[in-house]
């Protein structure tokens, strides 16, 4: 793994462990590993990634620029995240999260043929377009697709797509501009990041 010089590790973390993957991972500059996390080998995070205690990442996923992946978070193989996302709960293999989003909520794939074995099974997983906010523990099932700027409340179910500019609250879509004052999309300017 290709570590940039001025990476900070905390420790007790695992940072390159071995993923039988033929890939060198890396992380970049001014990046920061938290305490007690497990990072693969084959892990790519980008410039100023900040990863908080106890977070694990797995084999070739890979974490944008001045991304956060906050306490306990779990980020499973070959996960695509963007740059300036803040990032929460569960992501599942082969999810991706564009840019400027909030994550805080869990996925789970649908799972219909339960007589293939674990180990073997694979479906599509959920894209989250850019500047999109998954609230807290809102569920995300099988491969749905989160349009652009959209809202998913918290604890709210998803299993259907939800279209660019909407909020997903008590179970009915409506449009983001319903909200206006209430809900803002996530802009590099409003975040003040370094």
């Amino acid at each position: 793994m290709n570590i940039a010089s001025n990476v900070s590790v905390a420790e007790y973390s695992i940072v390159g462990a071995t993923d039988g993957s033929e890939k060198a991972g890396s992380i970049g500059q001014g990046s920061s590993i938290g305490s007690f996390c497990h990072i693969a080998q084959s892990v790519v995070l980008g410039e100023h990634v900040h990863v908080d205690n106890y977070v694990r990442v797995g084999a070739g996923s890979v974490v944008g620029d001045r991304t956060r992946l906050l306490f306990n978070a779990t980020i499973d193989q070959r996960a695509k995240i963007g740059m300036d996302c803040i990032i929460s709960g569960n992501i599942p293999n082969d999810v991706v999260i564009g840019d400027f989003v909030s994550y805080q909520g869990n996925v789970a794939h649908s799972h219909r043929n339960p007589e293939i074995p674990w180990d073997e099974y694979w479906e599509p997983s959920p894209i989250i377009h850019d500047q999109c906010v998954i609230g807290v523990d809102a569920l995300l099932i099988g491969p749905v697709e989160i349009g652009p700027r959209s809202y998913i409340g918290a604890r709210e179910v998803v299993r259907h797509n939800i279209p660019a500019d909407s909020v997903f609250y008590k179970g009915e879509i409506t449009p983001l501009k319903m909200w206006r004052g209430i809900i803002q999309v996530r802009t590099r300017e409003r975040m003040a990041i370094v």
